[in-house]
C-alpha cells in the first residue's frame, strides 16, 4: 500500500512538472509560477516523509542513481557530466526508489 501511494505521487509530481516545463516554454508566466509554487510545497511535504530527489543536473553520472537515456558530445562540459534530467530520481529514507533518466556527456 505505502510503496503504491509514493509511486502514485511521484506520478503526480512528474506530471507537474511536465506542466511547469510547458509554462516556461511557451513563456506562460502564470502557470510557471503557479507549477513552481506547488511544486516547492510539495517538494517539501515529501522531504518531511523522508522522499528525496536525487540531485542530477550538473552531477556526474553515476550507475547507481542515475539511468543514461542518451549519451552526447559537448566538449565545455566534463567527461560523464549529467546535462539533462528526463524524468527525477527518488530516494526514501536513503533507498533508491528510482533512478534519474538523464543526458550524459560522453
Amino acid at each position: 500500500m505505502f510503496d503504491r501511494s509514493i509511486k502514485t505521487l511521484i506520478f503526480i509530481i512528474d506530471q507537474i512538472d511536465v506542466m511547469h516545463k510547458f509554462a516556461l516554454t511557451t513563456q506562460n508566466e502564470s502557470l510557471a509560477t503557479s507549477t513552481s509554487n506547488v511544486l516547492k510545497i510539495i517538494t517539501k511535504s515529501i522531504n518531511e516523509i523522508g522522499l528525496v530527489e536525487i540531485p542530477s543536473l550538473g552531477e556526474i553520472f553515476n550507475e547507481e542513481v542515475h539511468n543514461c537515456i542518451k549519451a552526447v558530445k559537448c566538449p565545455e562540459k566534463r567527461h560523464h557530466e549529467i546535462v539533462e534530467v528526463l524524468k527525477k530520481g527518488y530516494r526514501l529514507n536513503g533507498e533508491v526508489i528510482r533512478p534519474a533518466d538523464v543526458i550524459a556527456v560522453e
